[in-house]
């Protein structure tokens, strides 16, 4: 006789938490139920916690990745296996308290329900968290008010965000699981899982029925959701919510559904992408951001991660440009002669906005132009996002410089010359005022040249690189000690210093606006 509920257990290097996990399943009063657990070819000893309590309770199954093939990939195995009438998911490192399956089944059989969805009870297991976060994410994880039925689950989470598409916190009716299935391909996506999967789930799903009561216990701390540093492999392959995106596009689109749905999909991009934006800034390393940045903007639309990236970083304490640091290993590549090139031309929009991202774009595609010659600009930001704007549109950016590739550090400061070279490297080619600083550029893997009849190509030299990634890291290391000066007079940076050890870790926003306080009132008291 088949079980009424299928736990699908995703498995990944969590054996720390795995017994625990499996004895909360395996206590739950109702006996009616199995439990599949999915192997996604861990690398510690979860194989061995699973092949001993699946030796010791029949109820416990055990389905076997040989390569890790991600979340998605996992859940949809777990689906596939399912006997049971109904499935839910929990997370190998997350746990159920005693009686929550009993629930969960009686308010599906009461309601006839296609989907029951729970609140979360959120815990902190390394106790870091503030108790007001804890309870936010709570609110956050509540039901929708009342019972939804056909399109108006659909409609009500997609294009409203009336409730949130976490898969972990809804039962389910299998057979909306299967043909949700037949819908996702199979392919490794980690980042954006839950909303791939629950979007086509919600699209197929007739019956929504929300309730009080808790039972799956959250713990906030652990696993990916965290802000740990990555590598940049594992940063682009397993933080990247391109793969479901794609998917869910895909998906609508094969729907056949109305505008609204796909204006809908377009707030989720940007959800999803102003995460993956704070993931870029807190879970890199220095050296990997530009790399990052440039892989993203390869994969996915340029004018999507545009609006992004300026959503996010406007009004915040970091500054975008000061955060594009490391080596671009690769150059842009630029024509060796162009055929029809705009020189500095005026466009009806001066700010960085959607909209003078989209007059490049209809500039060079109505005219074909092969290039746009850039004139030098005192906005670094605006210079930086006409560069990838031109590009995006198929054009090579040049960027003219009327001054030797030093003046900015001789006339301003360290600060802005990086910021400077960062921004150049993304041009296509830069005309320079003399041969010296054409070599430079050249030398930092920039086609370079006095005029456009003589851009070389980039002279990458290792030595070069290795200097401005010093001079990089040094004055990363010191921005982060930064304080700006106050209006009347020098700061209190050697005061500052000798309580550095104190204040170190407060956020950074917080501690350039309180010791900036601190600077204006020291340089009263003492004259400056």
């Amino acid at each position: 006789m088949d079980p009424c509920i299928s736990v699908i257990v995703p498995v990944y290097n969590t054996a720390k938490y795995l017994p625990a996990c499996l004895d909360s399943i395996l206590s739950q009063s109702m006996p009616d139920f199995e439990v599949i657990a999915v192997n996604d070819a861990s690398t510690d000893n979860s194989a061995e916690i699973l092949a001993d309590y699946a030796a010791r309770d029949a109820r416990v199954r055990i389905v076997c990745h040989e390569i890790n093939k991600g979340l998605l990939s996992v859940r949809l195995s777990g689906v596939r296996a399912a006997r049971g009438k109904y499935l839910l998911f929990l997370d190998s490192d997350d746990c159920f308290l005693p009686g929550f399956l009993t629930m969960l089944r009686n308010a599906a059989e009461k309601k006839h329900a296609d989907m029951v969805h729970f609140p979360l009870v959120i815990r902190d297991r390394n106790h870091t968290l503030s108790p007001r976060v804890i309870r936010l994410a709570e609110k956050r994880s509540r039901p929708f008010a009342r019972e939804l039925r056909n399109a108006d689950i659909f409609r009500k989470y997609f294009v409203e965000n009336a409730y949130g598409w976490s898969a972990v916190q809804k039962l389910y009716r299998t057979d909306v699981c299967r043909k949700a299935v037949e819908n996702i391909p199979d392919q490794f996506c980690l980042m954006a899982e839950d909303f791939c999967f629950y979007t086509v789930c919600s699209f197929f799903a007739e019956h929504y029925v929300p309730v009080k009561q808790t039972g799956y216990v959250y713990f906030m701390d652990s696993g990916i959701s965290s802000d740990r540093k990555t590598t940049l492999e594992n940063f682009l392959e397993r933080q990247s919510p391109i793969p479901a995106l794609r998917i869910v596009r895909s998906f609508l689109e094969h729907q056949n559904v109305s505008e609204d749905y796909l204006a809908a999909f377009a707030g989720q991009e940007q959800k999803l992408f102003s995460e993956y934006a704070l993931r870029w800034m807190r879970c890199l390393l220095d050296k990997d951001r530009t790399v990052a940045f440039n892989t993203v903007f390869a994969q996915y639309d340029s004018c999507c991660l545009f609006t992004a990236m300026r959503h996010f970083f406007t009004g915040r304490d970091e500054h975008f440009l000061e955060l594009l640091t490391g080596e671009d290993p690769e150059p842009v590549s630029c024509p060796e002669k162009f055929d029809h090139i705009a020189d500095d031309p005026v466009l009806d929009h001066a700010d960085i906005s959607i909209e003078r991202w989209r007059d490049w774009q209809k500039l060079i595609r109505e005219n074909h132009y092969d290039g746009v010659i850039l004139a030098p600009d005192s906005d670094m930001d605006r210079l930086f996002w006409d560069i990838r704007a031109v590009r995006d549109a198929g054009a090579a950016a040049v960027c003219r410089r009327e001054k030797p590739y030093l003046d900015t550090l001789e006339q301003q400061d360290l600060k802005h010359w990086l910021i400077e070279d960062r921004v150049l490297r993304h041009a296509s080619a830069v005309l320079t005022p003399d041969e010296d600083s054409a070599e430079w550029y050249r030398k930092r893997n920039c086609h370079a040249g006095i005029s456009l009849d003589h851009i070389l190509p980039p002279q990458r030299c290792l030595k070069t690189s290795i200097r401005m990634l010093a001079l990089e890291k040094s004055e990363l290391k010191s921005a982060y000690y930064r304080i700006d000066p106050s209006d009347d007079g020098e700061t209190f940076v050697p005061f500052f210093r000798k309580l550095d050890h104190l204040f170190r870790k407060l956020p950074a926003g917080f501690r350039k606006r309180f010791f900036g306080f601190l600077g204006k009132t020291y340089n009263r008291i003492f004259g400056f």
